[in-house]
């Protein structure tokens, strides 16, 4: 008797749990995974290679770079990576750059981690839409993170981490000691020591970033121009495939959180069953309708 009590009890959870997820669809979303955002080489110059599982290979405009890949660039190459949303970032020549991770999820959370163990970047980072979304960037020595921003992060051959703000502003952590860098400024990190403290930036630091970033700008552009003109295309070859007989209907796919919400009924439909299969619900005439009696007997 006591087992079914208690299915008469989860029976009324579950039902409870699928009417919330019904009506209310960021309940499922609170509790789904985050997907992950693709990163494409959208600018490939010289000889610029990726390292995946220990296989080194060499890249080209338009590939995928999956997660915990390391992009490797050699003299005179640089490479720009964009990331579907957004986020833009130009790799140096003899630069090591890892994506650690590159996910977001239906509520706006965004998760971006990477490293740098030598070279050069520089990044242009969109601003991030809720307060638990981070971006972040490692070098040896050191911890950055952003929430929209244009910087440069650079690991020198004597290890020494260095940060320069050009918009935003950006954390930097090391020894155990944060430091805001505001906009036009730079600090530098070496090993086991804590941030300097923010200096203005060189005139001829900022001219060299506000030059790269025009440049990044210039190849987004081209690139969004280009994916344009081949969306077009593909519209036009799809229209001109048509045939003028109506297609059969397809069968629409369920998607995972119907498939989740078939299972989810088929149980309450299971228990539910059961439930009134024993004696504790019964059925009565009452002054307004059919009254519901749940006896719960005494234990012998």
């Amino acid at each position: 008797m006591k087992k079914l009590i208690f299915k008469l009890l989860l029976v009324l959870l579950l039902i409870g749990i699928f009417i919330v997820s019904k009506h209310f669809p960021f309940f499922r979303y609170a509790i789904a995974n985050a997907d992950e955002v693709k990163v494409t080489l959208i600018s490939v110059k010289g000889d610029v290679k990726l390292k995946v599982k220990e296989e080194l290979k060499k890249v080209s405009k338009g590939d995928v770079v999956p997660l915990n890949s390391t992009l490797e660039c050699g003299i005179g190459s640089e490479a720009i990576l964009k990331w579907e949303n957004g986020n833009v970032i130009k790799v140096k020549e003899l630069t090591v750059f890892k994506v650690k991770s590159s996910s977001a999820d239906e509520i706006g959370k965004e998760h971006y981690e990477m490293d740098i163990t030598k070279g050069k970047i520089i990044a242009k980072v969109k601003t991030l839409v809720t307060k638990d979304s981070i971006f972040i960037i490692r070098t040896p020595n050191a911890v950055a993170g952003v929430r929209g921003t244009e910087f440069f992060t650079e690991v020198t051959p004597e290890n020494k981490s260095i940060f320069s703000v050009l918009k935003g502003s950006v954390f930097v952590e090391s020894a155990g000691i944060e430091t805001i860098i505001p906009e036009n400024h730079q600090v530098e990190v070496a090993e086991g020591l804590p941030p300097s403290q923010p200096e203005p930036l060189q005139s001829e630091i900022k001219e060299e970033m506000e030059k790269e970033i025009k440049e990044m700008e210039e190849t987004i552009e081209e690139e969004s121009e280009g994916k344009e003109e081949w969306e077009e295309k593909e519209e036009e070859e799809s229209k001109e495939e048509k045939v003028s007989e109506e297609q059969e209907p397809t069968a629409i796919e369920p998607t995972p959180e119907d498939n989740v919400s078939n299972i989810v009924e088929d149980i309450i439909n299971t228990e539910i069953n059961e439930v009134l299969q024993s004696d504790i619900i019964n059925f009565s005439p009452g002054t307004g309708g059919m009254d519901i009696i749940i006896q719960i007997p005494e234990e012998k």
